[in-house]
């Protein structure tokens, strides 16, 4: 990817994650960070990301994002996409 390819992506991304009331740097950070491991569309294309992203009982962002986070990686660790 090049310079504007990348910041497309970015821009993208955070328009994205405003959708999910996704407010904070670190918290967008986080949302691009598993944009680049998981594609582009993750949110809408990868099931268990979309299932925690769309989960309404959650209602703080932060821990929207806490949860995706620790379940990427534990996912990443055995093997799992």
């Amino acid at each position: 990817m090049g310079e504007s390819e990348v910041r497309a992506s970015v821009d993208d991304g955070f328009e994205r994650a405003f959708g999910y009331g996704i407010r904070t740097e670190r918290d967008f950070c986080r949302f691009v960070d598993l944009m680049f491991v998981y594609g582009k569309r993750f949110d809408a294309e990868v099931p268990w990301a979309a299932a925690v992203l769309k989960n309404e009982e959650i209602e703080d962002p932060s821990q929207r994002r806490d949860s995706i986070y620790d379940l990427a990686r534990r996912r990443r660790g055995s093997g799992a996409r």
